[in-house]
């Protein structure tokens, strides 16, 4: 599932809201807001917010990782944007993470770098 709806190119449509998952290890969240790109269409801009990426167990040597899954204009294969927590069983904030012109996006939440890792979730629907 992707957090771009499949028809909102045709429709030219904004839209976007809260995803959230865990893993037993790690927990992320944040808002997601996508409105149509101005110069090219059929893309979206991309805007993260209120990113929280939480260490569930102090000193289990994971290093919980959140990662932004997309497709840009540049390229019809995936790319990841990574945003790294800690190893202290606390919260990593992050705000605004922005992506221009992107087609498709979604979230992965994962207990240490590259897994295992469980797909964000819109709350909600």
């Amino acid at each position: 599932m992707t957090a771009t709806p499949a028809h909102a190119g045709e429709s030219g449509a904004a839209g976007g809201g809260y995803f959230t998952a865990c893993t037993s290890l790690a927990c992320a969240s944040l808002e997601y807001y996508y409105e149509p790109s101005d110069f090219l269409p059929g893309y979206y801009n991309a805007y993260m917010n209120h990113i929280v990426l939480t260490d569930v167990v102090h000193g289990d040597g994971m290093w919980p990782q959140l990662q932004i899954k997309y497709k840009n204009s540049n390229s019809s294969t995936w790319r990841t944007l990574y945003v790294h927590g800690n190893d202290n069983g606390e919260a990593v904030l992050q705000d605004n993470e922005d992506l221009f012109m992107v087609k498709d996006v979604y979230f992965l939440v994962c207990s240490q770098q590259n897994g295992p890792c469980k797909q964000l979730s819109k709350v909600g629907g």
